[in-house]
């Protein structure tokens, strides 16, 4: 093979690789723009998302209490209906000491 062929194929080979060479840096570049605007975006939500984790845990209290307010108000219930209002601090006693036996 002649050196001429030679030096023309290493001339083209030189080109192809700067031309991809050229290619990867513009495409690293677009890589980086689009990332750098994605952690702008997450920045921009991070505010929003505290708030939510407040609002569900918020709402994670008041539905604690809601559940033994129904719970206290279902005992209540049972009380007056097992013997009226008198013997509601005796069946509250019985309730609780019982709910507590059967759980230890």
């Amino acid at each position: 093979m002649p050196v001429g062929e030679l030096r023309r194929r290493a001339d083209e080979d030189r080109d192809i690789r700067d031309r991809w060479h050229a290619e990867n840096r513009a495409a690293i570049a677009t890589l980086t723009q689009k990332l750098d605007h994605h952690a702008d975006a997450v920045e921009m939500l991070r505010p929003a998302v505290a708030a939510l984790e407040v609002s569900r845990s918020r709402l994670v209290a008041l539905a604690s209490l809601g559940f033994a307010g129904v719970v206290v108000f279902g005992w209540i219930v049972e009380a007056l209906e097992m013997g009226g209002r008198e013997n509601l601090g005796a069946f509250w006693l019985r309730k609780v000491s019982h709910d507590m036996i059967e759980r230890s």
